[in-house]
């Protein structure tokens, strides 16, 4: 029985880390798509534009508007 359990929890880090190495693949897809549209709006544009991407992809308000500044 404690084979069994110390199998299940390998096998459910496993999945655990599979799942986030899929997660941060999509957030970098959404931020090469969110960038060229970043890059050419008007400053009360960006705002909204950052309101949807930290919403989308969990980041904070500073740390996705670093990541559209210097990206692209």
């Amino acid at each position: 029985m404690k084979f069994f359990l110390a199998f299940l929890k390998i096998r459910e880090k496993r999945v655990e880390k599979k799942r986030k190495e899929i997660e941060m693949k999509l957030r970098k897809e959404i931020s090469k798509a969110v960038v060229k549209r970043y890059k050419k709006s008007s400053k009360k544009e960006k705002g909204k534009i950052l309101d949807e991407f930290t919403k989308i992809t969990g980041y904070n308000r500073s740390y996705g508007g670093l990541l559209l500044n210097n990206s692209g």
